[in-house]
């Protein structure tokens, strides 16, 4: 699909006279000659162009008028202005028109008789060439003189500055839209819909002028469009006249242009076309007539187009037509192919690796001969690669079905081709990347559709063939791999963002890659490449310089891995000046650097001329000899930079070549040309193998994925060649540095889907405990002699246990057993990091190897976390403290601990549970923040359960330590986490608690039984709740507590009815996530609780109601009041309804929390909290929570509590309440 011959004309003539500046970046790439030759025919005069093609395209619309095209095409004029704008061919001209489109375009007039730059489009010769390009003139115009206008394109004065872009094929845009675009080419801009307004704009004025005059053509508010008011518009044109504009131009060009009649489709039959008698052919045979001489041409309109003419096609609709076919044709493989074997795929593959490996020289010479660039010899070897490499490194690699399985871990992988892929395919590798997409997607199972470059269109499309018929007649589905056969932009674009499409897959310049990127679809591309090579002080000189010139030789340099720049440490920098020179290097001198300059980058782009060119067309090209025996152009320079051209992408045998000082230097001087012009490609070391320090100073510092070790960059780059291990490929990602989304070199695993079918398995579980755990009455003593041996002990106690000799008990033994011991007993009631320093002071000091706690739960906190300290200077409370889902997964971890002392713990209180947990609680004084510490290192090495620390605890600790056991017992029980140990451990400490509390707390030292089994069953809970956690009781209590200095086993039986009657049911709105935790069990356990306590009850609900009184019997007969407004008092309602939403939300985030088997809302815990306030909770008929208030009054008057009915014992005061410290 051609549009240059009419914009060719368009442009040409909108050059003329200054009528329009357009940018810089349009470049020729067309020939000396043939740019001049260009540009002499767009400076000729007004009435000069006219003369040849105004005569011209009226003859061809005279011809076009009798049935005739001078293009070929068949069928009628556009009558109207609606009818063209409806046409794809409008469409794609303002598409074409567009690219790059920047919403504010400056156009400044030029002052009169100033000095201005006028914009020249260059059309290039038919081929490989064809495109458009900006030559720039300087020349003084006085804009008050018409005369002064005529010549304004002097042939001579023109000077070329870079070279074509091949916008109109090359560089597809992002989003079609004909109101604003911001495409990507080179440069940053393109065509734009203004220019093309002023094209058409000059079309009308230049050619047309006489009969404009005669007779203007109005628009629609009735005004010449040749005399429109400057404002409107930089020509005075606006979007809505376009039409006008095309509509008027194309009844006068006649069909010259593609878009000026309708053509047939290729498929379709063209009928004849209505034609007047008079052009009739003499010869009666309905051949095209001859064309009528000029005046003829000019007194008779074309013909309109005949009604029949509808079964003809615009040449883009045809071409849109046939992508949409190939596409179908392309899915239809696909999924044919998806269905094959891992077998029949190998087959396969191996087929077409052969057929494409025995074409490597006929496509390596038509690659050439098309390209006109690089070298037949290396591209054959780059042929070979594509094939043999790939087979050979992929042969055996599994993509189909299932891939991976691990049956003990339950992952099985299953590979599932991606689908349709789009390869795009560069100039510079054309034959060579064929046939690598086309081998990749064969073996994934994707079907392929590539959309060659236009200058290598005929030799891509060879490979594609040769490919596709040898897999073909292996058994593949014929249309598995197909191509576009005319590229196009508007076909490039459509093909990309097509939704038949899964996978684009890009090889070719940074904007070609970034419209890939921003086509909608899926897309692998690479980055722009600017590689270094540092050569340091221990290199092998020899085999560095040689490396580089094999690299930067071969196939003149088209690799975008190869070198571009080599930075050679001070102290070697003659020696490698030399070597170079010795192997065939031509170093520049400074005019003919100067020379090189001003033609390797032209307006901000890489000249394209230089491409891929020997070192003797690069002679030519530069205007510098150069000797028949030089391989490579070295330029000595200084700068990086863009205003050092030297220092970007060359591709081509030319070289830049830095000195650096130091190494550190020539690091640092790498690093800033990646960063600067290919960020993430590739960089080469040359240094001694085991100068590892250089290595590892180079590999941190540059940021590519690739970096080379001793490798030539080329070669190396690509991958299986220098370095067994880097894939090898023909599309190097260049990660997020590049913009890219791919840091690898691209393979097959690329092009795959790739399922994991996850079976569910349980995590491994565990039962912690201190390692040795001794119970019984009077067991202290033998359970110390345990530590013969030790050396040094501090015992950490609190005031009151030493004052009535607790300690000294302990500290005798140690005595007896030649222990030498300190004793610190400034323990407060909640454990603060100032009394922690303190006591790790004193162990510092002394240095113990072995920690005896001794106490409730302050001073065994106290003396877990110094212990940390001692062993871990350098804890982070902060990251101990952090919430975790599975302790074994938790963020923060600290080191099995126990290498400087042993930990042993000896409980006087029963309820904690910490002489077997590893927990433990710390307050920052200074702040008032608490750090609930949890880690298993935290355990203590040994616990001493001897009952005789308890005999004398007074009834309010015993109440309290109590309930805070069964808490534990039945929130480990329930919880998630539970397993068959601890559940045992757990309905164990529940019928002890039952049975034997009440009379431990109203006989206390008289009923020695009851204390010894109630201090048993706190630790026997302890270790249940060690390993199984807790739930939102806890949780609440923890921030109740904190709020209200209530103590803490209190506050846990003011609402663990409360959260038994949350956690009974069997249809939560949420569940927590564990996989043993397999579905709500919370209901069926707490009735298995009732049953062991033998309450009685028929259904389930039943029984869980039979245990909640039970649960309030117990905490009566200990006077634990049923109410939190009974501990508080009335007096503090408001205080603590204000407090109620943020003790909820901090409750939600308490550690407790996520091991409940029903997983609360915040909304759910504030409600909890408000039952607990005033009402108690029996009597209880119903389960359903939230419950329905009952009649009455809000605070429960008129329910009587078992407390209150039948108290057991003296009741407790509020004196007594508040003495249960946990020491």
């Amino acid at each position: 699909m051609k549009v240059t011959a009419t914009l060719e004309k368009t442009l040409a003539l909108s050059a003329h006279a200054g009528a329009v500046r357009l940018p810089s970046h349009l470049r020729p790439r067309a020939a000396d000659g043939a740019a001049r030759r260009t540009i002499a025919t767009c400076g000729a005069r007004k009435s000069d162009w006219a003369t040849r093609h105004g005569s011209a395209s009226r003859s061809a619309a005279a011809a076009a008028a009798a049935g005739g095209s001078s293009s070929g095409s068949t069928g009628g004029f556009y009558t109207s202005r609606e009818e063209f704008l409806a046409s794809p061919e409008a469409q794609e001209i303002i598409l074409r028109s567009m690219a790059s489109m920047e919403k504010k375009q400056k156009w400044h007039a030029a002052p009169s008789g100033g000095e201005v730059q006028f914009s020249v489009v260059i059309a290039g010769p038919d081929g490989p060439e064809e495109g458009y390009g900006v030559g720039l003139v300087k020349q003084r115009v006085d804009y008050s003189k018409p005369e002064s206008c005529k010549d304004l394109v002097n042939p001579e004065e023109v000077v070329i500055r870079e070279p074509t872009i091949q916008v109109l094929f090359d560089y597809p845009l992002s989003t079609p839209t004909t109101e604003t675009l911001h495409g990507d080419v080179p440069g940053g801009g393109g065509f734009t819909r203004r220019h093309l307004l002023a094209c058409l704009q000059d079309v009308y004025t230049h050619i047309y002028a006489e009969e404009e005059a005669a007779a203007p053509v109005p628009d629609r508010s009735g005004r010449s469009l040749l005399n429109r008011p400057t404002t409107q518009g930089p020509y005075g044109i606006w979007g809505h006249e376009l039409g006008d504009l095309l509509l008027t131009g194309m009844k006068k060009l006649g069909a010259e242009g593609p878009w000026v009649r309708r053509s047939a489709t290729p498929s379709a039959k063209p009928e004849p076309a209505a034609q007047p008698p008079a052009a009739v052919a003499s010869n009666g045979a309905g051949s095209s007539a001859a064309p009528p001489p000029p005046d003829a041409a000019k007194a008779a309109p074309p013909a309109p187009a005949p009604t029949t003419a509808k079964a003809s096609a615009q040449q883009p609709s045809s071409d849109l037509a046939e992508l949409k076919r190939v596409l179908a044709t392309a899915v239809a493989a696909q999924e044919q192919y998806s269905q094959y074997s891992q077998e029949q795929v190998d087959q396969i593959f191996y087929a077409a690796a052969l057929a494409a490996n025995q074409a490597r020289l006929p496509l390596a010479k038509m690659a050439v001969t098309e390209t006109r660039m690089g070298v037949v010899e290396d591209k054959v070897i780059k042929n070979h690669f594509a094939s043999e490499y790939i087979y050979h490194k992929y042969k055996d690699e599994k993509t189909c079905g299932m891939i991976e399985e691990d049956p003990a871990g339950g992952v099985t992988k299953v590979a599932e081709p991606v689908g349709v892929v789009a390869g795009i395919v560069p100039t510079t590798n054309p034959t060579s990347t064929a046939i690598f997409k086309a081998l990749l997607c064969l073996k994934t199972r994707n079907a392929l559709v590539l959309c060659p470059h236009p200058r290598a269109r005929k030799c891509t499309i060879e490979a594609a063939r040769i490919v596709r018929d040898a897999a073909v007649a292996a058994g593949a589905p014929p249309g598995i791999i197909s191509w576009i056969e005319e590229p196009s932009m508007l076909v490039s674009q459509s093909l990309m963002s097509a939704p038949e499409i899964s996978l684009i897959l890009a090889t070719g310049g940074p904007q070609m890659v970034r419209a890939a990127y921003s086509s909608g679809n899926p897309a692998l591309g690479v980055g722009a490449g600017n590689t270094p090579a540092v050569i340091d002080e221990t290199a092998d000189i020899r085999m560095a310089v040689s490396s580089i010139l094999v690299s930067k030789t071969f196939d003149n340099g088209v690799i975008c891995a190869s070198e571009q720049s080599v930075v050679v440490v001070d102290q070697v920098y003659d020696a490698v000046r030399e070597e170079f020179a010795t192997r065939g290097a031509y170093l520049l001198n400074e005019e003919e650097k100067e020379k090189v300059r001003q033609k390797v980058i032209i307006n901000g782009r890489l000249n394209a001329d230089i491409v891929g060119q020997s070192v003797q067309r690069l002679g030519e090209i530069f205007g510098i000899n150069v000797p028949s025996w030089a391989k490579v152009l070295v330029a000595e320079i200084d700068v990086i930079g863009k205003e050092e051209p030297l220092s970007e992408e060359k591709l081509s045998p030319l070289l830049a070549m830095y000195r650096a000082s130091t190494f550190e230097s020539a690091v640092a001087k790498a690093d800033r040309l990646v960063n600067l012009f290919g960020a993430g490609h590739t960089s080469v070391l040359y240094t001694n193998p085991l100068n590892q320090k250089h290595i590892r100073l180079f590999e941190r510092t540059i940021k590519t994925v690739r970096v080379l070790i001793n490798c030539p960059a080329s070669q190396g780059a690509i991958g299986d060649i220098y370095n067994f291990h880097l894939d090898p490929s023909l599309t190097l990602g260049c990660g997020t540095w590049g913009s890219t989304s791919v840091s690898m070199n691209v393979g097959p695993r690329n092009l795959l889907n790739i399922k994991s079918a996850i079976e569910r398995r349980e995590n491994m579980l565990w039962f912690r405990v201190p390692s040795k755990i001794y119970h019984k009455a009077g067991c202290l003593e033998e359970a110390l002699s345990d530590l013969r041996g030790k050396e040094r002990a501090v015992v950490i106690t609190d005031r009151p246990l030493y004052d009535m000799g607790f300690a000294k008990r302990v500290t005798d033994v140690c005595r007896a057993l030649k222990i030498r011991h300190r004793t610190f007993y400034n323990v407060p009631p909640d454990p603060t990091l100032a009394c922690i320093k303190e006591a790790l002071d004193e162990i510092n000091r002394f240095e113990p190897d072995v920690i005896i706690a001794l106490g409730g739960g302050s001073p065994m906190d106290a003396a877990k976390i110094a212990w940390l300290m001692y062993e871990v200077p350098d804890i982070k409370f902060e990251g101990l403290a952090m919430r975790f889902m599975d302790i074994r997964k938790r963020v923060y971890e600290i080191p099995q601990l126990g290498r400087k002392a042993a930990l042993v713990a000896i409980p006087t209180t029963s309820g904690t549970g910490s002489e077997v947990t590893p927990f433990a609680v710390v307050t920052d004084e200074r702040t008032g923040q608490k750090y609930p510490l949890a880690d298993y290192a935290l355990t203590p090495t040994m616990a001493i359960i001897d009952p005789l620390f308890v005999i004398n605890m007074p009834k309010g600790l015993t109440a309290a330590g109590g309930i805070d056991t069964l808490v534990h017992a039945i929130e480990s029980y329930v919880s998630i986490f539970a397993t068959d140990y601890t559940k045992a451990l757990s309905r164990e400490a529940v019928r002890v608690l039952v049975k034997y509390l009440p009379r431990s707390y109203n006989n206390g030292p008289n009923d020695f039984e009851a204390r010894e089994r109630v201090h048993s069953a706190a630790t026997m809970a302890g270790m249940a709740f060690a390993n199984a956690f807790l739930g939102i009781c806890h949780s609440m209590a923890h921030k109740l507590g904190a709020q209200f200095h209530i103590p803490h086993g209190v506050a846990n039986a003011l609402l663990i009815s409360h959260v038994i009657r949350y956690n009974a049911t069997d249809k939560p709105m949420k569940q927590a996530a564990f996989p043993q935790y397999k579905y709500p069990q919370a209901k069926s356990r707490l009735a298995g609780l009732a049953d062991l306590l033998q309450l009685g009850g028929e259904t389930r609900d039943e029984k869980v109601i039979r245990l909640i009184e039970a649960v309030e019997q117990l905490k009566a007969q200990v006077n634990i009041p049923p109410t939190i407004k009974d501990v508080l008092g009335a007096a503090r309602e408001a205080e603590y309804f204000a407090a109620v939403d943020e003790m909820a939300e901090n409750a939600f985030d308490d550690q407790c929390t996520g091991a409940n088997p029903r997983y609360p809302t915040i909304a759910d815990l504030r409600q909890i909290l408000l039952d607990a306030w005033d009402t108690p909770i029996l009597p209880l008929t119903t389960l359903e929570f939230p419950p329905k208030k009952r009649e009455g009054s809000s605070n429960g008057a008129g329910q009587v509590h078992p407390a209150r009915a039948a108290p057991s014992g003296v009741p407790l005061s509020p004196e007594a309440i508040w003495d249960t410290d946990r020491c």
